[in-house]
């Protein structure tokens, strides 16, 4: 077995649960808010749908953001196996074959 590329078998990338990501935006939401309301700054319905729009809009495009990061980590990650089985696989043909130099 060579020693360019060690890929432990167990690589992951886990997701931020969505309650925490609600969490999370809802606390950066509550602290505009309290900012306003420190301020004395008053605002229309309008406006305060509008920013819960927004932080909707924000958790949902985290959700798929930290999806596709998740797929592009895996695929990355079975390619870098996938190149190592057939590193491993030319340094045992070349064993076979009776060339001591490893793989070409």
């Amino acid at each position: 077995m060579t020693n360019d590329t060690q890929i432990p078998l167990n690589i992951k990338y886990t997701l931020t649960p969505i309650k925490t990501k609600i969490a999370f935006t809802a606390g950066i939401v509550l602290a505009f808010f309290a900012i306003l309301g420190v301020t004395g700054t008053t605002i229309s319905w309008a406006y305060f749908m509008i920013i819960v729009v927004f932080a909707i809009l924000a958790i949902v495009y985290w959700h798929f953001a930290d999806s596709i990061i998740k797929k592009n980590q895996e695929d990355k990650a079975r390619s870098e196996l996938l190149n190592e089985i057939k590193s491993d696989i030319k340094f045992i043909k070349n064993k076979l074959e009776g060339d001591n130099n490893g793989p070409t």
